[in-house]
């Protein structure tokens, strides 16, 4: 049994490249293709524990940037007409005294000559006036994680194939700033938890 849309075509014998657009729902119908209104959601994907290697990783101090995850992305629009949200889902500990500052950061580094930034966050602690250690009772300013983000990928490349990287930098003398890690009560080290989730999706500029 031949379709509905089979039927109608030969039934009408209207070409390919001649059919009427039809808006359904703010959806416009062209040649079959749905072409979704503008921000609305065109696809999600989830980067976890279970798809994409394991989360844990310890960075020393130093202030040199650590890639933690390199995910590549497809989009479906072209770069110039989707936005793009990127979260960032994960736990982390970080170990020490005095003052300490820590960023993270999402870049789109599908181009060899333009990284993207995306969003940066930060996190400092000041230590306690006289007493040479903050011993938790230093002054804290900001939290690294969640972190958030979006953006229009840029046209220095028109490949769809993004690549995005999340990146922390650990500013501490020698302090370790650990990802995917917890503290349970007061005991040190830190232990493994090993749990995060990425999620990025595209939307219709």
């Amino acid at each position: 049994m031949r379709s509905w849309k089979q039927i109608s075509n030969d039934k009408y014998n209207i070409p390919q490249s001649e059919k009427l657009n039809v808006l359904i729902a703010n959806r416009i119908i062209a040649n079959d293709i749905i072409i979704n209104g503008s921000g609305e959601l065109i696809q999600t994907k989830i980067y976890n524990q279970n798809n994409s290697g394991t989360g844990i990783l310890s960075i020393s101090g130093g202030g040199t940037n650590v890639t933690w995850k390199s995910l590549t992305f497809t989009l479906i629009n072209n770069p110039n007409d989707s936005i793009v949200v990127i979260e960032v889902y994960a736990p982390y500990a970080v170990n020490g005294s005095l003052n300490d500052l820590i960023y993270a950061m999402i870049d789109d580094t599908t181009s060899i000559s333009v990284t993207q930034s995306i969003v940066k966050t930060s996190q400092k602690w000041n230590q306690t006036t006289g007493s040479g250690t903050n011993g938790g009772g230093g002054t804290r300013s900001g939290t690294i994680l969640p972190l958030i983000g979006s953006y229009t990928p840029s046209q220095a490349t028109s490949t769809k194939t993004r690549t995005i990287r999340i990146n922390f930098q650990n500013l501490t003398d020698d302090d370790l700033l650990e990802i995917c890690k917890i503290y349970t009560g007061n005991s040190f080290p830190a232990t493994d938890q090993n749990t995060y989730t990425i999620k990025i999706s595209e939307y219709n500029k």
